[in-house]
């Protein structure tokens, strides 16, 4: 009972500080419409938590993040129960977009090895487009405007690019791919330098995409 009670309590103060910042942006009116976007995609906290000094509070991204798993969790499986072969209503528009991102996305850059990766990919699509439909409600906040989500998003995907690429080449072979043929021994250290700051260079412009498509 004591842990509903204090969900009850932490949903209350949530939707009392959405109330109480939609009406204070309207008092603004369009006048600090920019101030207003910013607020919008800036993280508050909602219910305070410090434990040994660290700071573990639940702020209004942390909650967007826990409707929006809830939903997935919740609405996808009762979407894909059925076992028709040709699926009708909100199952067809799922598999509509499970094969666009198959189709135009997964197989175009990993070839047909890519399909044990679909479960991966789909799972963050969905995430990142909750996310971004849910902040579009008045009151709502863009979870992915946060840079510690996207930052999570993109070390998770870094995390199974390198283990894939381990467990089919092996460790040594991993190590060659940073090294292209024919490069003398001298510049060999600088090489491989910069073939590693390239990779996780890629993983960093991707990672801050979200937040830009948020902003802009």
């Amino acid at each position: 009972m004591t842990k509903i009670f204090s969900l009850v309590y932490l949903f209350q103060h949530f939707f009392q500080f959405v109330s109480d910042e939609h009406g204070e942006a309207a008092e603004h009116g369009a006048e600090d419409i920019g101030g207003y976007i910013m607020h919008h995609v800036q993280d508050h906290v909602v219910y305070p938590i410090h434990i040994f000094n660290m700071d573990l509070s639940i702020t209004k991204h942390v909650i967007m993040i826990w409707i929006v798993a809830a939903f997935l969790l919740i609405s996808l499986p009762l979407i894909i129960r059925s076992k028709s072969l040709v699926p009708k209503g909100p199952a067809n528009f799922v598999e509509w977009i499970v094969i666009f991102i198959q189709d135009s996305i997964i197989v175009p850059n990993l070839g047909e090895q890519g399909y044990k990766y679909a479960p991966y990919l789909l799972t963050a699509f969905f995430f990142i487009l909750a996310c971004n439909l849910l902040g579009m409600i008045p009151g709502g906040a863009t979870a992915t405007g946060n840079i510690s989500v996207t930052i999570s998003l993109a070390l998770l995907t870094f995390i199974v690019v390198q283990f894939s690429n381990i467990k089919k080449n092996g460790l040594k072979g991993y190590l060659k791919s940073f090294m292209p043929s024919g490069v003398p021994k001298v510049m060999q250290p600088l090489i491989f330098m910069v073939e590693v700051l390239g990779m996780l260079a890629k993983h960093l412009a991707f990672d801050s995409l979200p937040i830009c498509s948020v902003v802009t």
